[in-house]
């Protein structure tokens, strides 16, 4: 199976991978934060996640 080259940084939905390049967070911590904010996705066999949802959820942790 061939990875995909060109990769949307700006999508909508996001692999797990992206969005802990992202966030620089760990893929455990990642998915357990999509889980409680609502943002995971399944697809298919894949698991996404929305990324605007996700942003604002770790966001909401800044004080």
């Amino acid at each position: 199976m061939q990875k995909r080259i060109n990769q949307n940084s700006e999508a909508m939905f996001i692999t797990v991978d992206m969005a802990c390049q992202l966030t620089n967070l760990g893929r455990n911590t990642v998915r357990r934060m999509a889980h409680e904010c609502n943002a995971a996705r399944k697809i298919g066999k894949t698991f996404r996640i929305n990324r605007g949802i996700l942003l604002n959820y770790v966001d909401s942790f800044e004080e």
